[in-house]
C-alpha cells in the first residue's frame, strides 16, 4: 500500500474562513434583544497523479484536479426577557428567529496519457477521461422558536418549547413541520434534608423530557422531477430525465423521550447517568419501485417506516490530584444502543438492499448481514461447504440459503476516556475511544483470495494454506486448489457458472470483527500567561500541537487498514491520519471586542 500511495499521489488543500458579528441591546430591564450574523466558508482543491514509470499503472500516467467552494450565511434573532418575583419565582421567556442560506459549487477533470512522472498534470496530458461540474447545490432553513423557562427557589425546573422549521429540500406544500418539547428537572441538592451535605454533595439532579425534533437530511433537490443535459445523442448533447421526484416529501420526526440523573462529589467527581428511547416515524428512505411505472429509475425517496432507538449513556469525569498549580484530571463514558426497525413501506416487513449482503427486517436492527453461512472445508475431497436456510449441510450455494447472522455494522457498545495533566497555563491531554461488537465485510480478502481470478491483484499467502489432503479440514477454512475446468466451477440455480473461490468469498466467512480500541488525540496546549498578551495588545493566546489517530488496536480477525472507516464494507484504502498541528488562537482585540481572529496550519498528513 505505501508503494501504491507513493506512486499514485492524492493530494488534499483546505482554507477556510469562518467569522461571525453579533449585538446585544438592553431594551428594558430583563428584556434584551440579540441579533447574530454568520459566514463560514472553505475553498478545497485535489490534485491526484498516476505515474508512468510504475509497472501497475502499464506505462500509462494519469493526473486529476477538482475545485470546490462551499459557503454557509447564518442569521440568528432573538429577544429574552427574565423577571422573577420575590426572588422565589424565576420566569425566562425566549422567541427566536434563525436562518441558513448555503451554496455549493464544483469542477473536475481526468486526464490521461502522460509519460513523464515529472510532467504528470492535466496541462501535459493526451486525452480527457472524465469530467464534471457543479454549478449550484443549494438549500436553505428558515426556523422560528420560542422557549419558556420557570424555576421555584432553584429545587424546581420546568421548560416548555416548541418551533417551526422550514427547508428548501421539500416541495412546497411540505415545506414546514412543527416540533415541541417539555421538561423538568429537580435539585436535591437544594432540599433542606439536604444541607448537611452540601460540603460533598456538589450535584444531585433528577431531569426527565420528551419532545420531537426533525431531520431533512436528504439530497437538495430531490423533490423535483428533473432532466439532466450532457447525454450524447448522435455526437449532439442532449437531455435526459434524470429523477423522479416526490413533492409530498417531508420532514423525518424523531419522539424523543430521557430520563437523566446526575451527581456531583466533593467538587471532584461527576457522574452523569442517562436513559432514552426514540421514536423515529416518517422516515426518509429511498424506497424501491417497479422500472415499469417509475418510468425506468427503479426507487424514489418518500416518507415511509419506522424505527426505535433504546439505549443508557454513563459519564464520568474528575480530578484525581490537585495540588497547587498542578491538577491531574480523568474522564470515561460508555454508551449502549438497542436499535430495531419497526415499520418499513407498502406493508413490506423485509427488503433486501443490492449487492450490499445486508437486509432491512421488522423486528430487527438497521445494518444486520445477509449472507450464505460457511460450514466449513469438505474432508474427502477439500470442496467448499455451505449451510442450507434450516442448518443442513450442501455443497450447493444458494440464494434461499441466506440468513440473517445477527451482527450488524452498527455498534451497540460504544466509549472512550482521556487524561490532562495541567499546569501554570502547560496541558498535556489524551483521548482514547472504543467500539464494540460492530461488523464489517472484508472486501480485500474477496479479492486477494481469489485463486488468480482476478489478475490484477496479488494472492494473499493464506491460500498457501489450502486444503490439500484429508485432515487438512482441522486447520483450514480455504478450499482445495483447482487448477482449471468444470472442477473450478459450480452452475448456480439461475444457471451461471461461478467460480468456487469467488462463490467461498460470498459468506459469512467474511463478516469480521471490527471493533476496536484508539487513540483518537494527544495535544500539548500552553495559554499564554496575562504578562504575555497585554504585552501584545490581545486578550488570549493558546498555541497547541495536535497529535491525531495516534494507534488503533483492533480485533484479531479484523486485518485492513482502518476499522473504523467504511459501513458495511472495508474499504481498500487507508483513511487520512493527520500527524501534526499548530494552533495559533487570538481570541479578541483589546480595542475592538467584536473581532475574532483564528489561525490554524497543518504541518502533515498522510
Amino acid at each position: 500500500p505505501l508503494e501504491w500511495l507513493e506512486n499514485n499521489p492524492l493530494t488534499y488543500k483546505k482554507y477556510k474562513l469562518f467569522t461571525s458579528l453579533f449585538a446585544d441591546f438592553a431594551i428594558l430591564p430583563g428584556l434584551t434583544f440579540r441579533t447574530q450574523g454568520g459566514v463560514d466558508y472553505s475553498h478545497v482543491t485535489a490534485f491526484s497523479q498516476s505515474f508512468p514509470s510504475y509497472a501497475p499503472n502499464l506505462e500509462e500516467g494519469k493526473a486529476s484536479r477538482t475545485t470546490s467552494d462551499a459557503m454557509s450565511l447564518s442569521v440568528t434573532n432573538t429577544l429574552n426577557y427574565a423577571f422573577d418575583i420575590d426572588k422565589v419565582h424565576d420566569f425566562h421567556f425566549l422567541l427566536g428567529q434563525e436562518g441558513v442560506n448555503y451554496h455549493y459549487e464544483a469542477f473536475n477533470i481526468g486526464t490521461a496519457g502522460q509519460t513523464n512522472d515529472k510532467l504528470t498534470d492535466i496541462s501535459t496530458a493526451s486525452r480527457v477521461t472524465s469530467w464534471g461540474s457543479t454549478k449550484d447545490s443549494d438549500y436553505a432553513f428558515l426556523s422560528f422558536f420560542a422557549r419558556g423557562e420557570y424555576n421555584y427557589a432553584n429545587k424546581y425546573y420546568g421548560e416548555a418549547s416548541v418551533r417551526t422549521d422550514g427547508s428548501s429540500r421539500f416541495g412546497k406544500n411540505n415545506r414546514w413541520a412543527a416540533f415541541w418539547a417539555v421538561g423538568g428537572m429537580w435539585d436535591a441538592r437544594n432540599e433542606d434534608f439536604l444541607s448537611s451535605s452540601r460540603n460533598w454533595l456538589t450535584t444531585a439532579q433528577v431531569a426527565l423530557n420528551t419532545g420531537t425534533s426533525g431531520n431533512s437530511s436528504i439530497p437538495n433537490y430531490e423533490h423535483f422531477s428533473l432532466v439532466v443535459g450532457g447525454a450524447d445523442y448522435v455526437g449532439q448533447s442532449g437531455m435526459v430525465p434524470s429523477q423522479l421526484g416526490n413533492e409530498e416529501l417531508t420532514w423525518e420526526t424523531t419522539w424523543s423521550t430521557n430520563l437523566a440523573f446526575r451527581a456531583g462529589f466533593w467538587s471532584r467527581l461527576n457522574v452523569d447517568l442517562e436513559f432514552y428511547h426514540k421514536k423515529t416515524y416518517n422516515m426518509l428512505m429511498e424506497v424501491p419501485l417497479s422500472y415499469t411505472t417509475s418510468n425506468g429509475f427503479g426507487y424514489r425517496w418518500d416518507n415511509v417506516g419506522g424505527m426505535r432507538n433504546q439505549g443508557v449513556e454513563l459519564n464520568l469525569d474528575g480530578i484525581a490530584l490537585m495540588k497547587g498549580d498542578f491538577m491531574w484530571s480523568l474522564n470515561a463514558n460508555v454508551s449502549y444502543n438497542r436499535n430495531r426497525i419497526t415499520e418499513l413501506y407498502n406493508g413490506v416487513t423485509e427488503y433486501e438492499a443490492a449487492n450490499t449482503n445486508t437486509k432491512l427486517v421488522v423486528g430487527h436492527p438497521v445494518g444486520e448481514f445477509y449472507i450464505n453461512r460457511f460450514a466449513g472445508v469438505n474432508p474427502a475431497n477439500g470442496d467448499a461447504l455451505w449451510y442450507t436456510a434450516d442448518g443442513e449441510l450442501t455443497n450447493v450455494l444458494r440464494e434461499s440459503d441466506k440468513v440473517l447472522v445477527g451482527k450488524s455494522y452498527f455498534a451497540p457498545w460504544q466509549g472512550g476516556f482521556g487524561t490532562s495533566l495541567a499546569w501554570k497555563g502547560l496541558s498535556l491531554s489524551a483521548q482514547f475511544s472504543w467500539v464494540a461488537d460492530r461488523w464489517m465485510i472484508n472486501n480485500d480478502r474477496y479479492f486477494d483470495e481469489s485463486n488468480g481470478r482476478f489478475q490484477v491483484y496479488n494472492q494473499s499467502r493464506r491460500l498457501l494454506d489450502r486444503w490439500k489432503k484429508p485432515g487438512d479440514e482441522a486447520t483450514t477454512t480455504i478450499p482445495a486448489f483447482y487448477s482449471g475446468g468444470a472442477s473450478s466451477y459450480q452452475s448456480l440455480p439461475n444457471g451461471v457458472q461461478e467460480s468456487i473461490y469467488t462463490m467461498w468469498g460470498m459468506s459469512d466467512l467474511r463478516v469480521v470483527n471490527s471493533s476496536f480500541f484508539r487513540c483518537t488525540q494527544i495535544s500539548l496546549t500552553w495559554n499564554a500567561p496575562k504578562k504575555v498578551t497585554q504585552a501584545m495588545r490581545i486578550s488570549d493566546l493558546m498555541v497547541s500541537a495536535n497529535l491525531g489517530n495516534v494507534f488503533v488496536i483492533a480485533s484479531k480477525a479484523f486485518d485492513g487498514f482502518d476499522p473504523e472507516l467504511g459501513d458495511s464494507v472495508m474499504p481498500r484504502l487507508p483513511g487520512s491520519v493527520q500527524i501534526v498541528v499548530v494552533q495559533m488562537t487570538k481570541l479578541s482585540l483589546l480595542r475592538s471586542r467584536w473581532l475574532s481572529l483564528h489561525r490554524s496550519s497543518c504541518i502533515g498528513n498522510l
